[in-house]
């Protein structure tokens, strides 16, 4: 079914025929008025759906707001090439066998627009999702998955302007995930990083977390990395300003690839030991809190003063092992105690960078300072 449509009246109320499976193809135009859209499809029957196929939902006027919905006795909407939302406000609400046929697909959520996805359905499925079309587009999409994980396949976020927010019920986002963004927040419950998979937050965007106690979850071999400073923080108002590191029981080796200095609240290790690998890029990587009973540190860039933390247990000088860029291992790892109560990590074999003398004073003051070994 291709076509263009637009609504004459207001609350017109548009249902599937149930009987047969039907693809939409072409625009809707809202033309200023609120519509309905329920799919009565057979509970279970998987050849009856109604599905989306590269589509678009079009406002223009006052109000353009469309409700997508699966009825009481149906069954799901199937997403075939995805859909755009253009200046106008699309609610869905899908059931449980929802499902999404091709390989990817694309929404994009544009010129304003406001795309409120409830129930979202886990899938291997990567969607590439574009929010906004400049940096002063309020375009908003909100995704909320109430399961265990939400899209495990590669997911791309692009946010050119407005914002982006995806909560994830008591479950978590287990993907391969990359933010873009211009200027714009986006916000989550939580975080997971998938086996040999990677989260990569470019700059101009922070991913402030929803919910208090949150962690960014690693598993084995994924790796971490940002362009913005404190890129991951509570929302604004929280009483706890960053959020810790989780390494999962199976993972054995992390990468935290730092284009910006990052502030952690702690790092817990579920399993036996891991390994964090370091990459500063001449960024500081800090902790409120840090435990290294189960954790060795790799930093194969280190330069004076850009690991630091303010507490820590079971530290010992052998946890670290450190090595500048181009140069061979460091023996001389020292934990020197900062002015500002931080524990700062420090080889008198490097130089010492122009930051960190700000942060010490003039390097005799710096050899002064107390020093010592947990």
């Amino acid at each position: 079914m291709t076509g263009n449509y637009t609504i004459e009246a207001p609350d017109l109320m548009l249902t599937h025929d149930y009987d047969a499976a039907r693809h939409y193809q072409g625009t809707i135009d809202l033309n200023g008025y609120s519509a309905t859209f329920i799919a009565d499809v057979h509970t279970g029957n998987t050849s009856n759906y109604f599905a989306f196929n590269h589509c678009t939902f079009k406002g223009d006027g006052p109000e353009n707001i469309l409700d997508i919905r699966v009825a009481d006795g149906g069954d799901s909407i199937h997403i075939i090439d995805g859909f755009t939302v253009d200046a106008a406000t699309v609610n869905m609400d899908l059931g449980a066998n929802s499902a999404y046929n091709a390989n990817k697909y694309t929404i994009n959520v544009v010129n304003g627009g406001v795309l409120n996805w409830t129930n979202a359905a886990v899938t291997s499925k990567p969607m590439i999702l574009n929010i906004g079309s400049s940096a002063t587009d309020t375009a908003r999409a909100e995704i909320r998955y109430n399961g265990t994980a939400w899209q495990n396949g590669a997911n791309e976020i692009t946010v050119n302007g407005g914002s982006f927010f995806i909560e994830v019920g008591s479950g978590r986002i287990d993907c391969n995930m990359t933010v873009h963004a211009l200027s714009a927040d986006s916000y989550s419950t939580s975080l997971s990083i998938r086996k040999d998979g990677t989260f990569v937050i470019d700059s101009g965007v922070q991913h402030k977390i929803y919910t208090a106690n949150s962690n960014l979850v690693f598993f084995d071999n994924s790796t971490f990395k940002s362009s913005t400073t404190d890129v991951l923080m509570y929302k604004p108002g929280s009483t706890v300003k960053y959020i810790g590191i989780y390494i999962a029981a199976a993972a054995s080796s992390i990468t935290l690839d730092l284009g910006a200095m990052q502030n952690f609240q702690k790092v817990t290790v579920a399993g036996a030991s891991a390994v964090m690998n370091v990459l500063l890029n001449g960024n500081m990587l800090s902790f409120e809190t840090i435990d290294f009973s189960k954790l060795d540190v790799v930093i194969t860039d280190f330069e004076n003063g850009l690991f630091r933390w303010k507490e820590a247990t079971n530290f010992d000088v052998d946890k670290i092992t450190a090595s500048t860029l181009g140069g061979g291992e460091l023996s001389d790892i020292e934990a020197v105690l900062g002015a500002d109560g931080y524990t700062y990590l420090y080889s008198a074999s490097v130089p010492e960078p122009a930051s960190i003398a700000a942060i010490f004073g003039a390097l005799a003051l710096a050899m002064a300072l107390y020093r010592k070994r947990k």
